[in-house]
């Protein structure tokens, strides 16, 4: 299967917004976005019961029916909401205070730099070789890219990095 990602990850800027898809058939489902596939660019949309009860139903829109994704909103609380319900790794991650996601953001650049990599600084996040965005707290699980080969080897260079101090990581 020939897998082309900019196609399957065209919408990868709309996760965990709340969005509206049109699809060929002329059907428009709307929802939180929570996943796109990149192999198919299928699409899951998840929608929470207004009362707080946990009823939520799960849409899974598969590549070849839609023909365009339009963000109708944004909310950071729910954007949280989302990670927490569907990954118990992501909340302990919301709740990582700020200064060691700092730590982490310094060792990780000092780590990509000293294996001879390209980064550079966007907001909150580092791109890796004008390939690859990782966004705080700056996991081998928050990195984003359309290339996939790309991606699996920073994944990887991430994984191995050791659990030591900037500074450690500078005197080699």
């Amino acid at each position: 299967m020939d897998t082309k990602f900019d196609v399957t990850l065209r919408y990868d800027v709309h996760l965990l917004k709340y969005v509206k898809v049109d699809t060929h058939s002329k059907t428009v489902h709307t929802g939180w976005l929570k996943d796109i596939d990149p192999l198919t660019g299928n699409l899951v949309l998840v929608n929470f019961n207004d009362n707080g009860s946990r009823n939520e139903s799960v849409i899974l829109i598969k590549g070849h029916s839609y023909k365009s994704v339009e963000v109708v909103r944004e909310d950071e609380l729910m954007k949280n909401s989302i990670q927490h319900f569907f990954d118990e790794e992501a909340a302990e991650r919301l709740t990582t205070p700020a200064s060691d996601i700092i730590k982490r953001k310094k060792r990780l650049l000092s780590w990509l730099e000293r294996n001879r990599l390209e980064t550079k600084e966007s907001d909150d996040n580092i791109i890796v070789c004008n390939s690859v965005t990782i966004h705080p707290p700056y996991t081998s699980e928050d990195c984003v890219s359309s290339n996939g080969r790309v991606l699996v080897m920073t994944r990887n260079l991430i994984s191995s990095m050791p659990e030591t101090s900037e500074e450690n990581l500078d005197s080699d």
